[in-house]
């Protein structure tokens, strides 16, 4: 009996195209029998497999510059990371109240990463959120996630696209969501040739941080403001964002070279920044519109 198995890549907000993809494969009669996910892709995979994917779109599409702040972004300038990941850890627990894997609907798997050992770690049974939280942990902006005496951080730094997890499932033709693809050729502008709404986003993400921290009474705020002060070199979101997309990168060539999907497919998401979820209906669009490019080829999967 022939399953088609879905892999749904890592990649920040650009992950958000994961939602239109699932929804336009469904216009098509297309539902995978099995999911894997890493990351942002661990996320909308088991809002997917929980029925959540509604509730995922709205959250995302209702989404705007300061919600995104003082709902999900907790700074507080932990020892570990920027952001300390209490809020969307309980923001995972709303959208998916005590669902585990052995409850969800279909099959799913999400990857996350040892720090310490650097091996790959397979979540596929007991509660979801919490392999979720350890799965988006992105190193240096979340804190790690902490499991069983683990520390844990984003599963794009092992298994970027899980192909393999799928295979594992039983799945007889696979599919892979690329939302990284073209992240690494495009060029990081000096502040002053940034787009306006490139610009506004993150002044005002900025002056957020800085009053966060000034509630706080940190004694490092002017130093810590000094690292994001515009001029012709990336910031540091900038710097840890693209670090992760090159390792990303790299290591995808080699895991989907090992383990290769019948059919790749890859939303034109590449100009959206790491953290730019306030755009979500932009990105999620950018999904829909890569299945109807890649219909016919989708067709000719399922008639395999």
């Amino acid at each position: 009996m022939s399953k088609l198995g879905i892999a749904l890549g890592s990649g920040g907000a650009r992950g958000l195209a994961h939602i239109g993809v699932l929804e336009e494969l469904a216009k098509l009669g297309i539902e995978p029998d099995v999911v894997s996910g890493t990351s942002i892709g661990s996320l909308i995979g088991a809002g997917y497999c929980s029925g959540k994917l509604d509730d995922m779109r709205e959250l995302a599409l209702n989404l705007d510059l300061r919600t995104f702040v003082f709902r999900i972004m907790d700074f507080g300038m932990p020892h570990s990371g920027f952001v300390e990941g209490k809020r969307i850890n309980a923001l995972i627990e709303d959208l998916m109240p005590e669902v585990t894997f052995e409850s969800l609907d279909k099959p799913f798997r999400c990857i996350a990463a040892n720090l310490k050992t650097g091996e790959e770690v397979v979540f596929s049974e007991g509660p979801v959120h919490p392999a979720i939280r350890a799965s988006i942990s992105i190193p240096g902006i979340f804190t790690p996630a902490k499991s069983g005496g683990q520390f844990l951080v984003d599963g794009g730094l092992v298994n970027p696209i899980p192909v393999d997890q799928l295979l594992e499932m039983g799945a007889t033709r696979t599919l892979a969501v690329d939302v990284n693809h073209g992240c690494l050729s495009r060029q990081v502008a000096p502040e002053k040739e940034k787009s306006e709404r490139d610009k506004s986003t993150f002044d005002e993400w900025m002056q957020s941080i800085e009053a966060k921290l000034k509630k706080q009474e940190s004694r490092h705020l002017d130093k810590i403001m000094d690292w994001f002060k515009s001029d012709d070199m990336p910031n540091m979101i900038d710097v840890m964002g693209f670090t992760l997309h090159i390792i990303e990168n790299q290591i995808g060539k080699v895991r989907l070279k090992i383990d290769p999907p019948d059919l790749l497919i890859a939303p034109e998401v590449g100009d959206i920044e790491v953290l730019d979820f306030h755009h979500a209906d932009e990105i999620i669009e950018a999904g829909r519109r890569c299945v109807h490019e890649n219909e016919d080829k989708l067709k000719a999967l399922l008639n395999r």
